[in-house]
């Protein structure tokens, strides 16, 4: 992973399995594979050596219902933490109060890093256009999508959360690279970057989806982090009358 998460040991991935067990854990399972499968979401019951079970909370039509075998990215939510690991699906089985997935256990876990620095709210609502690389049907290479408009929800020196419209649910993906450019001030140039997609959350009632995205370190963005430092600052220096 580029930036944003890290390998845990064995027995740390071990620990924060039965711990999300023992608090019901909410989890949220992206299918790989599959774009057209629906993201579902629920909470840890149990778990062995060999294989992890939740219950969903989400309703799932009968076409889009998780297969065995297909393969899912894993985001746990434990506490303030995040947790990711890919399983793929053992069994799929009827419940009283809906359908249980059982995973095979992963081995690792990788630990997501939360932004470090704080996280400023735009007073005013600031465009953001998004692209990302995904492979052309007809030649099978992969090209630079078209920038998709979005809007700054907030940002920080080492990443930004961005609201687009619901239906990118099933093109952007935790792990996948982004390009984004973007402007704080009319009178400055834009920005231009790379980032790491670190989080998704698709809020229906809204009909968004908000991601956040982790800055990437690269020899580039090393000039584009210094010039967002000192627009943060400028800021500052402007409300404070300074």
């Amino acid at each position: 992973m580029a930036g944003y998460a890290y390998d845990l040991g064995p027995r740390q991935s071990s620990r924060i399995i039965e711990q999300s067990i023992r608090q019901h854990a909410c989890i949220w399972a992206e299918p790989i594979e599959d774009v057209q499968a629906q993201t579902v979401s629920g909470y840890f019951i149990t778990a062995n050596p060999d294989m992890i079970a939740f219950n969903l909370t989400t309703s799932t039509p009968d076409e889009l219902m998780p297969v065995i075998g297909q393969y899912y990215q894993l985001l746990i939510h434990l506490g303030d933490m995040r947790y990711l690991a890919v399983a793929d699906i053992l069994d799929v089985q009827p419940q009283n109060d809906g359908l249980m997935l059982i995973f095979t256990r992963p081995k690792t876990i990788q630990v997501m890093q939360r932004r470090r620095y704080h996280r400023h709210i735009p007073s005013q609502s600031f465009p953001v256009y998004l692209s990302w690389q995904e492979i052309a049907d007809e030649t099978e290479n992969e090209i630079i999508t078209t920038p998709v408009l979005g809007q700054i929800n907030d940002i920080s020196i080492d990443g930004m959360g961005i609201k687009l419209p619901e239906n990118l649910n099933n093109h952007l993906f935790i792990g996948d690279t982004v390009y984004v450019r973007f402007s704080l001030n009319v009178r400055d140039p834009e920005y231009l970057t790379s980032a790491g997609v670190s989080h998704k959350e698709l809020r229906r009632e809204r009909s968004e989806l908000l991601i956040g995205l982790q800055f990437l370190d690269t020899e580039e963005n090393g000039e584009f982090r210094t010039r967002l430092r000192n627009s943060f600052m400028q800021t500052i220096v402007t409300k404070k009358g300074l």
